[in-house]
């Protein structure tokens, strides 16, 4: 999970054009025009580009077999725990699909109308779950947590249904089944700890820590919903 993170899609002109909009109800029905979509699409290109270009992952890359699933960082940061709402506007439905068509060529390897059948990918409601083999004896159970996600709900109950019969369809010489979840099983408030912790991170890490902290602190998750007349934002940074 997380390995691109594209958190500074509100900056592209059109999206901020949007945003500022003091039309409430225009901003909601607005489509996602040919501007946005262009400057989206190249938005997330650059994105893995420039972030899968760096020496230490690009190296890594070449040299370590890898299997990946997508959190919030891939599409934008909380992407899920924004009310309903505001996540079926069009141009919220249009990010996510461009993310996704991004994710299917990076992280996958195919295209979305492929995913299900190159890489077994399922879901009940549009999720792209994965249950794969490393080996004889090892299975890796990729949990996506992101496309059937509301403010109720991680994933949907059917989904989690398919997941169990490909559990129980796993071959009989599986010993191990390691589960891969971007999100965590337990979460607790990060107000309550942050401080004490930075200390303890190393310097590249620190930074990271204290970067997400200021800015979960200057609401920007606040202004989003706000500007859409939603009184109560997600706590997007809470994970």
């Amino acid at each position: 999970g997380d390995p691109v993170r594209c958190d500074w899609l509100w900056q592209l002109p059109s999206i901020m054009d949007w945003v500022r909009n003091p039309d409430v109800g225009a901003r909601i029905a607005q489509p996602l025009t040919p501007e946005m979509e262009a400057q989206l699409t190249g938005y997330f290109f650059s994105a893995y580009i420039q972030q899968w270009s760096h020496p230490d992952f690009a190296a890594a890359a070449s040299m370590i077999p890898q299997v990946m699933v997508w959190d919030d960082q891939s599409i934008m940061d909380g992407w899920g725990s924004f009310p309903d709402e505001l996540q079926r506007t069009p141009v919220f439905q249009g990010i996510f699909k461009v993310a996704r068509r991004f994710y299917a060529l990076f992280q996958h390897h195919t295209r979305p109308e492929r995913a299900a059948y190159d890489n077994k990918l399922f879901g009940a409601y549009g999720g792209w779950n994965w249950v794969t083999c490393l080996g004889q004896s090892t299975a890796l159970v990729l949990l996506d947590g992101r496309s059937e996600r509301t403010q109720r709900q991680i994933m949907h109950p059917w989904t989690l249904t398919m997941v169990q019969r490909r559990l129980v369809e796993l071959p009989q010489s599986i010993r191990q089944v390691v589960i891969v979840s971007p999100q965590p099983v337990l979460c607790p408030k990060i107000e309550n700890i942050a401080e004490a912790a930075i200390k303890f991170l190393p310097g590249h890490g620190r930074t990271q820590f204290a970067n997400m902290l200021m800015l979960g602190k200057s609401g920007l998750s606040d202004n989003l919903c706000q500007a859409f007349g939603f009184l109560h934002p997600p706590e997007v940074w809470q994970e």
